[in-house]
């Protein structure tokens, strides 16, 4: 995807040991919702629904614009789990979101996750995740990601 392009792929990637995890612990990252972006994210998930697709199409039906896919902020989930927060050493088990307003193209959208439990008995590590515009909450997650030591 064009907004996630870079040269060197490891400097992005975090690697957090478990004793260094803790409640509390943050990390953030902003992605521009370009048109590229999501004619990529569409091309790569088959939904082609006018809404995502067509500006026009979506202003007729109440939106600002093209309305980035849900699980375009589901992909930048993934990123913050696998690449930030905990990283390297983690893997998504399950999320869950609520969505309050569509972002659309053109907007920068602010991924902010947080720790707020870990279990050392099952090696997993439970986050909130809220995703801005402007300040502007637009969705929420909550994940469950498993970290190997």
């Amino acid at each position: 995807m064009e907004a996630l392009k870079t040269t060197n792929r490891d400097a992005e990637v975090e690697v957090l040991a478990w004793q260094n995890l803790q409640p509390g612990l943050t990390r953030t990252f902003e992605v521009p919702l370009t048109e590229a972006l999501l004619d990529q994210f569409a091309a790569c998930s088959g939904d082609i629904n006018p809404l995502h697709m067509d500006a026009e199409e979506a202003r007729r039906r109440g939106f600002e614009g093209r309305v980035a896919h849900g699980m375009l902020l589901g992909a930048l989930l993934s990123r913050l789990v696998g690449c930030h927060l905990p990283g390297r050493n983690a893997l998504l088990l399950a999320s869950q979101f609520k969505f309050n307003r569509p972002c659309v193209a053109g907007e920068t959208v602010r991924v902010e996750g947080r720790i707020d439990s870990l279990s050392e008995a099952t090696q997993t590590v439970s986050l909130s995740v809220r995703f801005l515009v402007k300040g502007e909450p637009r969705a929420g997650a909550t994940a469950l990601a498993k970290v190997q030591k």
